[in-house]
């Protein structure tokens, strides 16, 4: 437990302090993006194994490397074009190579690109965002966690009533509605702080539409726990990684901000 702490604190650290740094200028916070992305994308390669080859792995992390250095110099619009040339590429390697690539291996591959630094494109779209960009990543970065913090912690304290048992045998219902509870308390506890910083106006009640987003979030945060769950019983590991010590690897970490971070992009989006 002291361990899971420590490295706990350590993430929230370096999470805040690359805040901090995007008070100089915004394109510094996509260091940390384009961390994330870079590892998490050598993990779930690594966890593929066999079901892939060393060319198809190479293929598939330099398509994010090139896909955030295009990104930082073009914005986030030229964060597709990499992912879509090296997407062609996978694609058209089994025709210059015979029966060596099966189409299984190349779906694989496409796969490994897609999550799960495709689906954290929008944390990029977010940071330029303008006047929302920042409430937003706040908003991104705190509701996630909140959902897990809570499911954890109910989930441990009432137990009960299993949710997926042939995927994530520890998951409870109970554990479930807490971290709804969680994300709800996270959006509005956010709202709360930086109201004075949110420009625009809502028809609604600002503390009910945050509920609502949070809850919303939340639940898609547990979805994203439960796909990395399945995804790594498919292949027969129990953590993604080991880069944090007490926490495993960086996908058991942003597993439900992957899908928390589409939605609240484009929450913000509409805004």
């Amino acid at each position: 437990m002291l361990k899971r702490t420590l490295t706990g604190a350590v993430i929230v650290a370096v999470t805040v302090g690359f805040f901090f740094l995007r008070t100089i200028d915004i394109r510094l916070f996509l260091i940390l993006i384009a961390g994330i992305s870079i590892i998490a994308a050598v993990e779930i390669n690594i966890a593929l194994g066999e079901k892939t080859d060393l060319l198809q792995k190479i293929l598939c992390v330099s398509a994010v490397v090139f896909a955030n250095v295009f990104g930082a110099i073009f914005d986030a619009a030229g964060l597709f074009v990499p992912y879509a040339v090296f997407a062609c590429i996978l694609l058209v390697l089994p025709v210059f190579s015979g029966e060596k690539r099966s189409l299984e291996s190349v779906a694989y591959s496409v796969f490994a690109l897609i999550y799960p630094a495709v689906l954290l494109i929008p944390l990029t779209l977010i940071n330029n965002l303008g006047n929302v960009s920042f409430f937003a990543l706040v908003l991104a970065f705190v509701v996630s966690p909140c959902a897990d913090v809570f499911a954890y912690l109910v989930g441990r304290t009432f137990k009960g009533k299993k949710l997926c048992p042939d995927i994530s045998p520890n998951k409870t219902i109970s554990g479930a509605i807490g971290g709804l509870i969680g994300g709800m308390v996270g959006a509005i506890v956010v709202y709360a702080i930086l109201k004075d910083s949110f420009v625009y106006h809502l028809s609604t009640n600002p503390y009910v539409y945050f509920g609502i987003v949070g809850l919303l979030a939340a639940a898609l945060t547990e979805i994203g726990d439960l796909v990395e769950s399945f995804i790594k019983r498919s292949v027969g590991i129990k953590d993604s990684g080991k880069i944090f010590p007490g926490h495993g690897g960086m996908l058991d970490r942003i597993d439900g901000l992957i899908f928390a971070s589409v939605f609240i992009y484009f929450v913000s989006a509409l805004l």
